[in-house]
């Protein structure tokens, strides 16, 4: 991209094309599929060859099958053979029965599988692993052959794996309770989740965490945040997630905490579909008051009607003048009669409601199969979920100000926040095989979230000595589209080396529409007799007069950010001098991204009245009897609409570029020691320039700030192989970590009840990361673990939030001098067959992460300590699971448990202490049950309701203040699922 080009505010409705775009690619599939499917199911033995020692993919390998007449039976009679594809996979299409598989491959031992039954019509799944001759030689039979489930499948690819990697398989998401990606990565070594949805890995806040999709880097729908909020992916969407906590040159050099891999469910090989439906109640919500509003019709999808856009007249008049009345010596502005019009257009609805909430729910549907287009497989998937949720949460807020060396209450609010939230994503997956050198892969994944939300602050307010309440009504949709179009290329002339080529493309908008706020006072009216004389008080809400910003209010906000990447993978795999697996790989790539951000602020002026008794008698009625038509005019003595945007800062607009080549070597030192090592070279360029919709500053004197730096971003990753299930690791790698788009921006954040306003930083520099890792892991059995990780950074210019002194004090991100994370890492998963025969059904699983952290601020800001830790970072973070099944399969249940230690939430000012959030101990229960055409699962979720909690010190004795306490409630669920 060149130059910048801004798009039309008024008209950002990105979701609309992409939406419609996905489910036109699913229905495609699908209707392809249903189209191409006319032939009866056939009967076959699918699956994938891969090397033990390297967990890579082995191309045309020698697959030859033997009908067996039982399952014991190790002989059997040769009824054919295939040799495997480029990928490692292979199909054969047999008739129902009993079979035996051999399996080959050019210096690595044969593998022999036994019992393998195959049904009519089905597709029997038998991956395989081979062993280098260098390491074994004799034959390798396995007998009784079982299907490797996911848990195995994604413990194998970490043992096999060259850095140090943490995953969650889909068989083990269906053990829990967790109904989104955040949930879900809870549960991993070293992880936390704030907020619900932004994951910290080994301490480091989100801003040092990247996402991807499939391997692809996506864009954020968070204006305010550097990383995707993985609330956004629903469980049922996910195939696997990993996380790479050691750097590689095959990454992006934004790597600080990790990498968080998100893997879409792809095409089974198979026929597949499924159907589930889930219910549930909250002891805290359901049946329970529930604050609501009028909203639009399809909110349950997360979608704003229009019910809250800004109005056409607004946007046809004023799209790009800023709502003013127009003075009398001055054209600019709009008339008393303009003005009238104007404020009458919007919508009218202020007032809340109770009802009664309704139970939460949530249901999915999937459909998959693969099917031969002119000779060739076309393989494909397309899924659905969507989920509603309700909330009500009551809670204490409180704000203290330092007096003589002692917190003293400045506001004590009580709370409720009613909301609503509606997520659901769709899948569409294709993959087809042009012949046995070429494949091409398309994936589409969208995302759509929203929150509606009702809050009510009532309580004692020092600085206006009264009691006040505070009302808003705030609706944010977050949309989120990745797709990539993919070909791989096996290139046999080049020794078997292969291409990958990929286009990626992702889209993320954010919305929030029409925030509406408002504030009322409690005065004490008393009443007289004729005599004079007081008979009574009487309490009168009367709405709020101090400040433009205490009365009627709305804003509106919208970002739209698109984000490509281009990239091209090269792969040669080559036997280094003693004959072991090695391979070298190159590649390039180009990230170019662009936002787009706008934010218009309105208020009502307030009338200027005749006395102060019909000031009195007019403020104290309620809003949807105050602000109405025949109040709302473009004169003083009425409710007159003014606009408060910040032309200088309110939109800005954004573009980033991001050119990077690496080179890689994977070679074995020794067939006990294995080195994966490289570097990688990043050109960034980042602009940030503030835009005035209303012409008002001249162009060059708008805020622009611009980041332009080349690195060089060397990695090791050592792995000595004590035995085939036991490694010791090495790794040392220097990354960086950018600053956001919006850390360069103007924006200001304006606090909404308290607290101080946010802006951005456009002298920011990117920050260095030295890494280093230590990682002993076991692996007893296919599906067990003991891993034990030390792990060090340093941080060079690390990016933190600073306050800012003066008048209004500031938050801003700032450079600190430096910062230091350290920390030990343990993790077990282990089958509890170990101490009792009886208890062959039970494992039992934990992990607990101890992290330190330091960041030296110095005397940059006014911020209350000097050297604190990372914000957000958790000093321990521990896991525990009790897990049962069966002997059949046919019951699970676990037992889970979480809890974070105490984190920094806020910092103080000066001699006011910071503020943290304590810990929360988490206990989830899951019993599942498989029955005749359908699998029941019932969930108890937040049984200990343990409170959320956040507290400030008093610098004196060190006594708890608290700032905040809610609980969340505890909930039951129902579901219930059929498919193949």
């Amino acid at each position: 991209m060149t130059g910048f080009q801004f798009k039309d505010q008024g008209t950002s409705r990105g979701w609309r094309p992409v939406t419609g775009t996905v489910l036109g690619a699913c229905l495609a599939i699908l209707t392809l599929g249903a189209s191409l499917a006319k032939a009866e199911d056939v009967s076959s033995i699918i699956g994938t060859i891969m090397s033990s020692d390297t967990g890579e993919p082995l191309a045309f390998a020698s697959i030859a099958l033997y009908r067996t007449e039982s399952v014991q039976d190790t002989a059997g009679t040769a009824v054919g053979g295939v040799l495997s594809k480029p990928d490692g996979s292979y199909r054969i299409t047999i008739d129902p029965g009993t079979y035996l598989i051999k399996a080959s491959f050019v210096s690595y031992s044969t593998k022999k599988v036994t019992g393998i039954v195959v049904e009519e019509g089905q597709a029997t799944t038998a991956n395989l692993s081979l062993t280098p001759d260098a390491i074994k030689l004799q034959t390798v039979e396995v007998s009784s052959y079982r299907i490797e489930n996911s848990d195995v499948s994604v413990l194998q690819q970490q043992r096999r794996a060259s850095a140090v990697i943490d995953g969650v398989s889909a068989q083990q998401i269906g053990r829990t309770t967790d109904s989104n990606a955040a949930e879900v990565l809870q549960r991993v070594t070293g992880l936390s989740v704030v907020g619900g949805r932004y994951v910290y890995v080994r301490g480091l806040g989100e801003r040092y965490s990247s996402t991807q999709v499939n391997g692809a880097m996506i864009g954020t729908p968070e204006p305010n945040k550097k990383v995707v909020p993985l609330d956004l992916f629903a469980a049922g969407l996910l195939d696997k997630v990993v996380v790479q906590k050691t750097y590689t040159p095959d990454k992006p050099g934004e790597f600080g905490g990790g990498v968080v891999d998100v893997n879409t469910r792809d095409f089974p090989g198979k026929k597949l579909w499924s159907l589930s439906f889930s219910s549930g109640y909250s002891s805290g919500t359901t049946g329970k008051e529930f604050h609501t509003y009028k909203g639009g019709g399809l909110d349950f999808l997360g979608i704003d009607d229009g019910a809250r856009a800004l109005p056409g007249v607004i946007d046809n008049l004023a799209r790009n003048e800023k709502v003013v009345r127009r003075g009398a010596l001055s054209q600019a502005g709009f008339s008393a009669d303009t003005i009238g019009i104007l404020g009458k257009s919007f919508n009218s609805s202020w007032k809340t409601r109770t009802r009664s909430s309704l139970p939460a729910y949530s249901m999915s549907g999937s459909y998959g199969d693969e099917i031969h287009l002119f000779g060739q497989p076309l393989g494909f998937l397309s899924s659905l979920t969507l989920s509603n949720g309700f909330s009500t949460v009551r809670s204490e807020e409180n704000k203290y100000d330092l007096d003589e060396g002692i917190l003293i209450t400045d506001r004590a609010y009580d709370g409720v926040t009613s909301s609503h939230s509606a997520l659901w994503g769709l899948i569409g997956n294709a993959s087809y095989r042009l012949n046995s050198f070429n494949t091409l892969h398309l994936r589409t994944m969208y995302n759509r979230s929203a929150e509606d939300e009702v809050r009510i602050l009532e309580g004692p307010n020092e600085d206006y000595g009264r009691i006040r309440r505070n009302t808003r009504l705030r609706y944010v949709e977050r949309g989120l589209f990745a797709g990539s179009i993919a070909s791989s290329h096996f290139l046999a002339p080049l020794g078997g080396s292969t291409i990958d080529l990929r286009f990626n493309y992702s889209r993320a908008d954010r919305n929030e529409p029409d925030r509406r706020e408002f504030s009322y006072e409690q005065y004490e009216d008393i009443k007289y007799d004729y005599d004079d004389n007081p008979v009574d008080t009487l309490r009168v809400w009367r709405l709020s007069t101090r400040f433009p910003s205490d009365g009627f209010t709305r804003q509106f906000g919208s970002m739209d950010e698109d984000a490509r990447t281009p990239e091209a993978h090269f792969t040669y795999p080559f036997r280094q001098w003693s004959r072991l697996e090695a391979k070298f790989k190159a590649g390039v790539s180009h990230l170019n991204k662009d936002r787009n951000f706008s934010w218009r602020r309105f208020y009502f002026a307030q009338p200027v009245f005749r006395s102060n008794a019909v000031r009195d008698s007019v403020l104290a009625l309620p809003p949807e009897e105050l602000l109405v038509a025949d109040m709302i005019g473009g004169t003083n003595d009425t409710f007159r609409l003014t606009e408060n945007t910040k032309f200088e800062s309110d939109s800005y607009i954004a573009e980033q570029d991001v050119s990077a080549a690496y080179l890689m070597l994977d070679l074995p030192l020794h067939r006990k020691l294995r080195s994966s090592f490289g570097a990688r070279v990043e050109k960034a360029r980042m602009k940030v320039a503030a835009h005035d919709p209303f012409g008002i500053t001249a162009p060059e004197d708008l805020f622009v700030a611009n980041l332009d730096d080349t690195d060089y971003l060397p990695s090791v990753n050592l792995t000595y192989m004590h035995s085939e299930r036991t490694n010791v690791r090495l790794a040392y790698s220097t990354t960086i970590n950018r600053p956001d788009l919006r850390e360069l921006s103007p924006f200001w954040l304006i606090p909404i009840e308290g607290g101080y306003a946010e802006t951005g930083n456009p002298e920011l520099k990117r920050a260095r990361i030295l890494s280093y890792d230590i990682r002993f892991e076991t692996f007893p059995e296919l599906n067990e673990l003991l891993a034990l990780s030390v792990f060090y950074k340093e941080l060079i210019n690390p990016i933190e939030q600073g306050i800012e002194g003066g008048a209004h004090p500031l938050i801003k991100p700032l450079n600190a001098k430096k910062g230091e994370v350290f920390g030990v890492e343990v993790e077990a998963r282990l089958g509890l067959e170990r101490l009792d025969a009886s208890l062959t059904s039970f494992a039992l699983s934990g992990n607990v992460a101890f992290i330190d952290s330091e960041t030296d601020v110095g005397d940059v800001g006014i911020q209350h300590t000097s050297k604190p830790p990372l914000q957000g970072q958790s000093p321990y973070v521990v896991n525990a699971g009790l897990f049962y099944a069966s002997g059949t399969g046919r019951t699970t249940s676990s037992l889970l448990y979480n809890v974070s230690g105490e984190r920094l939430h806020a910092l103080g000012v000066l001699a006011v202490p910071d503020i943290y959030e304590k810990p929360r101990h988490s206990l989830d229960f899951m019993l599942s049950r498989q029955l005749s055409g359908a699998r029941l699962k019932l969930s108890l979720e937040n049984i200990l309701n343990d409170d959320h909690l956040f507290e400030q010190k008093q610098p004196i004795d060190g006594k708890a203040m608290v700032t905040h306490r809610s609980k969340r409630g505890r909930s039951v669920a129902i579901a219930v699922a059929t498919g193949i």
